[in-house]
């Protein structure tokens, strides 16, 4: 095997101290032993002087969320927009990142609603002019239509917001990635290389990595960020998430009638998403700051009540 290959990666043995079992894979091992061992003898933690070819943080509790998982949400700590996004199960997800250990489209749809998007800044703190999400204020606290673990999968309510929530992902993935681009690069990576002396349970990942990376230089491609994409807010993503905030307001209608919950709410977030300022003197301005009072009124009803009833 060629190593690295034309992408960088993370050797990772798991979380096990048993060095006898991180030798069998003897070439990663090699290299951890020759390139990291050196740097890890001179740090001040013992622990991890003397486990060397372990990651400083293996992280135990992640690794134990996800391990039946083959996907999970993740958002950015500190970003300009609140996005949440798929990561598959075979990433190991970066400390700036928080993940949430769910791969039900429900759970994506209302973490990428407007309503979620309002409880979370009001609920997070701020990086300079960028919001932080804090997992144990923004997502812990947040009352989903159903308390988690009690959702009736089989309910309208649920399955319009998990249809929403799969066409927003599948119609930003196209904008991501669209095949037409793509597509002419995995054959420039194909045409050299075919990959046939890694494990066969591997060359699907591996051949998918070599082609992302090299997507990730095509001039084209390097525009295609979500951040350039929510700077837009083109026409389509707008009516996406119009489609996926009435969905989420229709579940919360169905489940919480005190708060009169309304689809027609969604017409205040439209034009720049929940949370994000509106031109000045924006006809919507007032009736922004109405909707959002009562949603944020009606969620925190919800949390006190879930909690009392603990």
């Amino acid at each position: 095997m060629r190593f690295p290959r034309a992408t960088r990666r993370i050797i990772d043995f798991g979380v096990g101290e048993d060095v006898k079992c991180a030798a069998g894979y003897e070439l990663p091992f090699a290299y951890v032993r020759e390139q990291v061992k050196p740097e890890r003898d001179k740090i001040r933690n013992p622990a991890e002087r003397r486990r060397w070819w372990m990651l400083a943080r293996p992280a135990p509790d992640y690794r134990k969320a996800t391990a039946q998982l083959s996907r999970y949400i993740v958002v950015p700590q500190v970003a300009k927009h609140r996005v949440f996004a798929w990561l598959s199960a075979h990433n190991r997800p970066s400390h700036q990142l928080t993940l949430v250990a769910k791969e039900e489209d429900y759970y994506f749809g209302v973490l990428s609603s407007s309503a979620h998007a309002l409880w979370s800044l009001s609920r997070g703190t701020q990086l300079e002019d960028r919001p932080r999400y804090t997992p144990t204020t923004c997502f812990e606290t947040f009352p989903l239509p159903w308390p988690p673990g009690t959702e009736p999968t089989q309910h309208d309510a649920y399955r319009r917001i998990a249809d929403a929530a799969k066409e927003l992902n599948e119609q930003r993935e196209r904008w991501l990635n669209p095949p037409e681009w793509i597509e002419p690069i995995a054959r420039a990576v194909d045409a050299e290389d075919d990959f046939a002396d890694l494990p066969e349970e591997a060359r699907t990942l591996i051949r998918h990595s070599a082609i992302m990376a090299r997507a990730a230089k095509d001039p084209k491609l390097k525009k295609r960020t979500l951040t350039n994409l929510y700077n837009e807010r083109p026409t389509w993503l707008r009516l996406l998430h119009e489609q996926l905030d009435r969905a989420v307001l229709a579940a919360y209608a169905a489940t919480d009638p005190d708060g009169e919950w309304s689809e027609d709410w969604t017409r205040a977030w439209v034009d720049s998403g929940a949370g994000e300022p509106l031109p000045d003197n924006h006809e919507l301005s007032e009736q922004r700051k109405e909707t959002d009072q009562r949603v944020l009124a009606a969620l925190l009803r919800l949390n006190l009540q879930r909690a009392g009833g603990r």
